[in-house]
């Protein structure tokens, strides 16, 4: 069994990076170091094993993306430690004497992969006790660690899911042998009809995958991150991974009950087109979704007649599970002088309509505020969202002693919010686990305008990492 870096290894040029400072730290556990990096009391963790060139900023920065977007503690154990080949060497450009001893100190640590494998899955029995909140296991590996990831994904394996990317050492049974869910993304420069072979033979659960225009290493020790078109495929490659993993449950996220507001314009319109009818039944399907109608209530100024009317449209199509009322009033009489009674009125119109579910229909209210009047609270609607702002202002600004007293006398369960502006580079596992205190209905998006008419860039980490924290 091959226990040298690969050809393309040797040749492809190392960039270095200035200026990056890790997020995670270092740890030692029965005599192994460990760079570990995301949430203290994850329920989902990743043993990352890193390529030929040990500890870098590339696999670092690698690291801690991955851990972002799937909201899993990553544990990177320095398994190669004196044997992993200097991060900045070019093994092409140095006297033929060091690359043979960087080499050689590579082999020998290696060792044919008699013993890595075995190190990690030894390893594991020490972190689930130190991590025992952990409920599930992954792999991921670069490089040499993709062999060292195939060879532990085997029956019996403590994974329930793993991955490799621009793998080398690869033999034929490889991906015969791998007995779980699987993604490999190979580069440019791999074995053509290893990868084919791969492709052919692993579980139908699994994926492949070449990245046909970037180079070995191009999500590992040898990425250019100094190149926007380097940098974005490594993102690419890392967010196809977390997608991947956070599909673990039956590949359909599975684990999140999905609330999904229908939204035509500002209201039901004047018919339900086509497109909609379709897509309605397909998600009326889904045991884990309930749709909602869109209808605005301009906190209370908007007549009953109209709000009813609107309901009435909903009602006619057949397809929905209830209401979403926005902009309900606060409870403190700006807007009208018996807001009870306006809730009231239109949260059992709702529950009155067969069409829906009658009396189990949803009705969500939404004053996007937590200061409000506690009269609204408790009016038979299922729950009510009391943020919608940026994610700064509910850190800084929103009414947090509002907050903490609705939900001192609310349960968690009644309570939602939606956070727009969401920085790119939140840890969305603990964001999530903070707002999972006072809310169970969540949004999160990174958009700060029209919030609500795209995904944005950083739904995958949303999604991901709420599948990971209920799964």
């Amino acid at each position: 069994m091959a226990s040298e870096p690969s050809q393309a290894c040797m040749c492809t040029p190392p960039v270095k990076l200035e200026g990056y400072g890790a997020e995670g730290v270092y740890q030692e556990i029965d005599g192994l170091k460990l760079y570990v990096t995301g949430p203290a009391d994850p329920k989902f963790a990743i043993v990352f094993v890193y390529d030929a060139y040990g500890y870098s900023d590339q696999v670092f920065i690698a690291a801690d993306l991955l851990s972002k977007l799937t909201g899993a503690l990553c544990i990177m154990p320095d398994v190669l430690a004196e044997g992993a080949i200097p991060a900045g060497t070019n093994l092409s450009a140095i006297p033929e004497e060091d690359k043979k001893m960087y080499v050689g100190r590579f082999r020998g640590k290696v060792n044919g992969f008699k013993e890595i494998p075995d190190q990690v899955l030894t390893g594991i029995k020490a972190w689930k006790a130190k991590w025992p909140s952990v409920e599930k296991w992954a792999a991921f590996g670069l490089c040499f660690g993709a062999k060292v990831v195939a060879l532990t994904s085997r029956e019996g394996t403590p994974f329930v899911v793993s991955g490799q990317a621009h793998p080398s050492s690869m033999a034929p049974e490889d991906p015969k042998l791998i007995s779980i869910p699987h993604i490999c993304l190979a580069s440019k420069a791999e074995d053509v009809a290893a990868i084919e072979n791969y492709k052919a033979t692993i579980n139908g659960e699994s994926h492949v995958e070449t990245y046909s225009d970037n180079i070995h290493g191009w999500m590992g020790g040898r990425a250019n991150l100094l190149n926007a078109d380097e940098k974005a495929a490594f993102e690419k490659g890392y967010k196809q991974v977390a997608t991947f993993f956070g599909k673990l449950d039956n590949h359909s996220y599975s684990g999140i009950h999905w609330t999904i507001i229908i939204n035509p314009s500002d209201g039901p319109g004047d018919k339900l087109n086509s497109d909609y009818n379709g897509n309605l039944r397909r998600l009326s399907a889904a045991p884990n979704v309930d749709t909602v109608g869109y209808v605005f209530t301009d906190y209370g100024r908007r007549s009953i007649a109209d709000v009813e009317a609107d309901v009435a449209k909903y009602a006619g199509w057949g397809l929905l599970n209830g209401i979403f009322f926005d902009e309900t009033p606060q409870g403190h009489n700006q807007t009208i002088n018996d807001p009870v009674a306006y809730l009231t009125t239109i949260t059992n119109k709702v529950r009155s309509t067969n069409a829906f579910r009658g009396p189990e229909s949803l009705v969500i209210h939404n004053p996007g505020t937590p200061s409000l009047n506690p009269e609204v609270l408790g009016l038979g609607q299922n729950f009510t969202i009391i943020i919608e702002d940026t994610l700064s202002a509910y850190e800084t600004s929103v009414d947090q002693q509002g907050i903490s007293t609705i939900s001192t006398n609310t349960s968690r369960t009644e309570l939602g919010c939606l956070i727009h502006s969401v920085p790119e580079d939140t840890r969305f596992a603990t964001l999530l686990a903070q707002l999972s205190h006072s809310f169970e209905h969540i949004f999160l998006t990174d958009r700060d305008a029209a919030y609500y008419n795209e995904y944005g860039g950083t739904w995958d980490m949303f999604v991901n990492s709420t599948s990971l924290m209920y799964s």
